[in-house]
């Protein structure tokens, strides 16, 4: 999912920051916002100059090169994240929403990719793109619900000092180098992406309060706050689905909180030494404790490769992934709204999920593997899971048929999946059984879903005897790949 290379505001991340202000307006009267002679224009040199030395100020840290704000329409912006969606071929998005799918995520029928992009233009506030150093606002537009004051601070302004503490972080600390864009770890990718748009937003955040004589640190946690959306158009995000939805929202929110606490424990320099000692997974930045006081490392797990298992040619591997604290919590949600997430998500320790498809038939086998802290935490998950399989596996559709109780044991359980498949004979219906499997040892949690009944034993064999796991007490940086050449003709523009 972490397919968008350049670094955004989203307008709803700005709920937190309207629901802890403007309950203060009335009753704090300490500072008067700073006057802004031109409330539209951030391009000005002047107003650019002014920014950068509160920026550097509030931050700690100095620009090293000049910067140029500009300015792009929402048609603008969608033309540049089409272009970047064209990186990326619909083959690759295909899967990732099939995986999405089979998790229980989405629907069947979404687009992802062009969801993605509308709902991004919909929602964004500005953008920073550090490969070419571009840094742009998007201006509110008139007859929306959208603000063109922030407690008397403009929307321009507000965008901008996010966008621009983006550059601060690329000239000191290089964003190009960070995993942010971890093909087979998008929970990797998201914890690293919460410690920089984190930064960002309590920079963003600390400048507006301080406008008023208020400071960030005195105020509760804004990840709570149910409501993502205030005043931001509302077609999309309302539509979203909450794997969607909450996974754009926390890396503001809950990696603002990370920052926080990091900082209130070592200033700014403890943030500082983040970036060369980086968070490794979502289950840090919930509990920043877990990174900052006693580190949980988490465990890299390696599913055994099983295709000589799956005996024939037919099954081709569409994706491998880790989903982490974070999407187990979003998927606990999902499936039980009314019910905390933490009994199904806490005490996560690693896991990897590799998800098969069936070139035959077009449905897709699941294998997800996760480790926990305790016997106690592969338990509450293991028996939460046996829940979320009766409310997947519901009959409402070929790919989610009824699940049928087949055996069940102390640690282990098992359904049976009845389909109906076209067989070469038209006046004949062919039933396909396959199994899921649920099984808990120890720490360990094996999930194999919609298996052939005849691989099953095979493949949860090699599994449980070749699968390894390694703890992960250091992340590399990367190597950026080099800026693509503009052909001749777009350079002669």
């Amino acid at each position: 999912m972490n397919k968008l290379k350049i670094l955004i505001l989203v307008c709803f991340g700005m709920i937190a920051f309207l629901t802890i202000v403007v309950a203060q307006e009335n009753s704090n009267s300490r500072g008067e916002p700073e006057s802004y002679p031109d409330k539209k224009d951030v391009t000005d040199p002047d107003t650019i100059r002014r920014l950068k030395l509160h920026i550097a100020r509030l931050r700690g840290l100095e620009f090293k090169t000049d910067l140029k704000v500009g300015i792009k329409q929402k048609d603008e912006l969608k033309s540049k994240m089409m272009e970047q969606a064209e990186k990326e071929t619909s083959d690759e998005y295909e899967k990732v929403r099939k995986a999405l799918v089979k998790l229980g995520f989405v629907p069947a029928d979404l687009n992802l990719r062009q969801f993605m992009i509308d709902l991004y233009t919909e929602q964004i506030g500005g953008f920073y793109d550090p490969q070419e150093k571009e840094l742009y606002v998007v201006p509110a537009r008139d007859g929306t619900s959208e603000p063109s004051d922030i407690l008397g601070i403009p929307w321009n302004i507000i965008a901008a000092i996010h966008e621009m503490t983006h550059a601060l972080q690329d000239q000191n600390f290089d964003l190009l180098t960070l995993p942010m864009e971890e093909e087979t770890n998008d929970d990797l990718a998201t914890a690293v992406k919460s410690l920089v748009e984190g930064e960002a937003s309590f920079v963003m955040y600390d400048y507006a309060l301080r406008q008023r004589g208020l400071d960030l640190s005195i105020f509760p946690d804004i990840s709570e706050n149910p409501d993502p959306t205030p005043f931001s158009d509302r077609s999309l995000i309302d539509r979203a689905p909450l794997y969607i939805k909450e996974g754009m929202m926390f890396p503001y929110t809950r990696g603002l909180e990370f920052v926080k606490y990091i900082k209130a424990r070592g200033g700014w320099e403890a943030v500082d030494k983040v970036y060369f000692d980086l968070p490794s997974s979502s289950e840090q930045i919930i509990h920043p404790e877990k990174y900052f006081t006693e580190r949980d490392y988490p465990v890299a797990i390696t599913i055994p490769d099983i295709t000589n298992v799956l005996t024939t040619s037919r099954w081709t591997l569409l994706l491998d992934n880790v989903m982490g604290e974070l999407n187990i919590a979003i998927l606990k949600k999902q499936f039980f709204p009314t019910l905390s997430s933490k009994r199904m998500s806490e005490g996560w320790d690693g896991d990897e999920f590799v998800l098969w498809e069936d070139q035959t038939t077009k449905h897709s086998l699941l294998v997800w593997f996760s480790t926990w802290d305790s016997e106690k935490d592969s338990r509450e998950f293991f028996n939460a899971y046996q829940k979320l399989i009766a409310k997947k596996y519901t009959g409402a559709s070929n790919e989610f048929p009824k699940a049928q109780l087949k055996s069940k044991e102390l640690n282990k359980v098992a359904w049976k999946l009845e389909r109906q498949e076209p067989a070469s004979d038209t006046s004949k219906a062919k039933i396909n059984t396959s199994i899921i499997l649920l099984e808990q040892r120890e720490a360990d949690v094996l999930l194999i879903e919609d298996i052939p009944e005849d691989l099953l034993d095979g493949i949860a064999q090699t599994i449980w005897t070749k699968m390894e796991r390694q703890e992960v007490r250091e992340i590399k940086r990367i190597t950026p790949k080099k800026k693509e050449e503009k052909p001749e003709s777009e350079k002669s523009k």
